[in-house]
């Protein structure tokens, strides 16, 4: 699983992606070659529109083409192996996002299988390295693949779970909480069920409002676009104007 693929999954083309990074289609090109790394200052960038971390960026990069001088030969790269058993994990983790958008339900439960296992690993099996998955994450990402894979039943009970956790109180994630309310704002809004879109919408817009996320006011934006008929609710109107009145960072 690299750069290209993870693109591929958010429904970004190589020139949507340039343009929302104000690079050329070359360069990206380039990036999920191996040809060039972005550049330190890109990187923020890049994370945020791929919704992932930075370390997370570093792995799905390409090692760089080097060689070495004299010899012909790669010269060694300290890129983290998919053999390491955080890496392992994550990238299966990944594969199921693509499943996901693949429509591929079967394909996407048993990549989160594998994602799972990393909950079941004793503390001495970790890679010891720069990147540090620990399964903490998979009830929220495993809502997410359901809604794409539009299994609203599925999503809803595993969102609500992710709610319930720590990690995701309101002080410790403003951005995960807010993806994971806006997700069944979603589910709601595709349901036509104006209370659900309310409950969600209006505590992820307060979010919003708190933290000035840039990523929880582009997802609301997205759910905007859903609303349809609910907007003959004037509850539903009116949070949608409040919605398109924040100001993304």
């Amino acid at each position: 699983m690299g750069l290209a693929e993870r693109r591929k999954a958010l429904g970004y083309s190589q020139e949507k992606l340039a343009e929302l990074l104000g690079v050329d289609r070359t360069t990206v090109g380039r990036w999920e070659r191996g040809e060039i790394s972005p550049q330190p200052c890109q990187r923020p960038a890049l994370a945020s529109t791929l919704e992932i971390s930075l370390q997370e960026v570093k792995i799905l990069l390409p090692p760089p083409q080097a060689v070495e001088r004299g010899t012909g030969r790669p010269k060694p790269s300290d890129h983290p192996s998919a053999g390491d058993p955080d890496t392992r994990h994550w990238v299966a983790s990944v594969q199921a996002e693509a499943l996901a958008g693949m429509g591929d339900l079967a394909g996407c439960e048993k990549a989160l299988a594998r994602a799972e296992e990393v909950q079941h690993l004793g503390d001495d099996s970790s890679n010891g390295g720069w990147l540090r998955f620990d399964g903490t994450r998979l009830a929220e990402e495993r809502g997410a693949r359901y809604v794409r894979l539009g299994r609203f039943d599925l999503a809803e009970e595993a969102l609500k779970k992710a709610l319930d956790q720590n990690a995701l109180a309101v002080g410790p994630s403003y951005r995960r909480r807010g993806a994971v309310l806006a997700d069944l704002a979603l589910i709601g809004a595709k349901r036509r069920d104006p209370d659900q879109v309310l409950v969600y919408a209006r505590e992820a817009l307060d979010l919003a409002q708190a933290s000035s996320s840039g990523y929880i006011i582009r997802r609301l934006r997205a759910l905007c676009e859903e609303f349809g008929p609910l907007t003959r609710d004037r509850r539903v109107a009116e949070l949608g104007a409040e919605i398109i009145a924040l100001r993304a960072p």
